[in-house]
């Protein structure tokens, strides 16, 4: 997204590599995310080019979204008051609005069932 995320993302004790693993955490969010509201496992293999192009720039935008509003799929359900926040309202801001558009274009974020690209794909 046209940041170093080495520079944005400090070592920790562990040395090199936070924004790999900071990546790969994203990354990891977003399947369980996808495959447990909307039934996709993500097999990257399997996928068109034009999915992959799609799920990857979709991750460069969740990896974005995170770093700027910090990890709200942790929210324990209460705001800052004690006050209860829906299930709904979470999931709702889990994921970044851009990084939903490419999940949909790459057929991840949908329940309807078909075989075309804003659909799913073979195989899954």
């Amino acid at each position: 997204m046209g940041s170093d995320l080495n520079l944005r993302l400090s070592a920790d004790d562990m040395g090199s590599g936070a924004a790999e693993r900071f990546i790969l955490r994203v990354e990891n969010d977003v399947e369980t995310y996808i495959a447990s509201n909307f039934y996709r496992v993500i097999r990257f293999n399997d996928m068109t080019p034009f999915q992959r192009r799609h799920f990857k720039i979709g991750l460069m935008y969740q990896v974005q979204y995170a770093i700027d509003n910090g990890d709200m799929g942790d929210w324990s359900g209460l705001d800052e008051q004690g006050k209860h926040i829906e299930r709904h309202d979470i999931l709702n801001v889990m994921i970044s609005p851009k990084a939903k558009q490419e999940f949909v274009l790459a057929g991840l974020m949908s329940r309807h069932i078909g075989g075309g690209v804003y659909d799913g794909w073979v195989g899954n």
